[in-house]
């Protein structure tokens, strides 16, 4: 038994790695992605004779059948189109996002654009508008005209008289706004 075990004297000792010279990795070839792309981009256009060509093959291979149900399926298509498009008009939908509702009915299209139209926050109210008319010095909004205003001697005059009933009627009226201040 003890003469098939090896003994360490009869085991060969490792091979020192520093001994071994390790084999140089072979060099990468860099690939020029612009000329690979302009390749490819001229077999395409080089084929395209041959796939316009296999379209009407196809196409004249197609039974009636075939044909029939294509544009069944395009009349359907335009038909689905036309209903998005109608139940957006009415729920005041805007068009663009009539592409977007979901159904087969025109009841399932509305529920669709309700729920949407509540996701879609409300434009604030516009503000009251403005007064038609010209707006130039002188006038009033509106385009009225502005009453005319009193002067400084004419003030003078109707305070010396003692009109003070006459003044206040002005001041009212906003004749008297630029003697004083604006007001």
């Amino acid at each position: 038994m003890s003469d098939n075990i090896p003994t360490p004297a009869d085991v060969a000792p490792p091979a020192q790695a520093a001994d071994v010279p390790t084999p140089a990795a072979p060099p990468v070839p860099e690939t020029d992605w612009k000329a690979e792309a302009r390749k490819w981009e001229q077999r395409a256009k080089d084929n395209a004779p041959a796939v316009k060509r296999l379209a009407e093959i196809e196409e004249a291979n197609k039974t009636a059948e075939q044909k029939s149900a294509e544009a069944i399926k395009r009349g359907e298509l335009a038909e689905a189109r036309a209903l998005r498009l109608e139940v957006a008009l009415s729920k005041q939908l805007d068009p663009t996002l009539a592409a977007r509702l979901q159904g087969s009915t025109k009841e399932e299209l509305e529920a669709d654009a309700d729920a949407l139209m509540a996701l879609i926050p409300k434009a604030p109210e516009a503000p009251p508008a403005l007064p038609v008319g010209p707006t130039v010095p002188g006038q009033q909004p509106g385009g009225a005209p502005a009453p005319a205003q009193i002067t400084r001697s004419d003030l003078d005059a109707l305070s010396a008289a003692g009109k003070t009933s006459e003044i206040n009627r002005l001041r009212r009226e906003g004749r008297l706004s630029h003697l004083l201040g604006g007001q």
